[in-house]
This record gives structure tokens, C-alpha cells and sequence, in this order.
């Protein structure tokens, strides 16, 4: 799923990813599960930030920043 991150969670361990067609989906990233692409940490989550998404379910096992 490719789209923007919509809101980002409090602890950094969920985002929301509203795509081009206007489809949301929430996720949890994990610190040793999910795959970082584009920023060093779960910290560096804005809103506004382009992404390409990899999940199954509800995890998210890839996310990579373009923006």
C-alpha cells in the first residue's frame, strides 16, 4: 500500500496511512519485527510523509519514507 501517514500513535508504535484513493489503515510497528526504510527510527514518524507499506493484518512488516 503506498500513501501518507495520517496520524502517527504517541509512543511511535502505531500509524495511520490514508491512501491515494482514500483508503485508511492503522498499524502497529514493532522495533524488531517491522522493517525500517528511509528514517533511523520509529521515532522519526511525521504526518505528511509519503510511505510504501508492507503488512499482514494489522502489523506492519515493512514501511519505507519516500518523503
Amino acid at each position: 500500500m503506498t500513501g501518507t501517514i495520517s496520524k502517527v500513535g504517541s509512543d511511535e508504535r502505531e500509524i495511520t496511512v490514508k491512501s491515494k484513493g482514500g483508503k485508511e489503515i492503522t498499524v502497529k510497528i514493532s522495533g524488531s519485527r517491522t522493517g525500517l526504510e528511509g528514517i533511523k527510527s520509529r521515532s522519526d514518524f511525521n504526518e505528511g510523509q509519503s510511505v510504501t507499506l508492507e503488512h499482514d493484518g494489522d502489523a506492519a512488516k515493512k514501511v519505507k519514507v519516500t518523503k
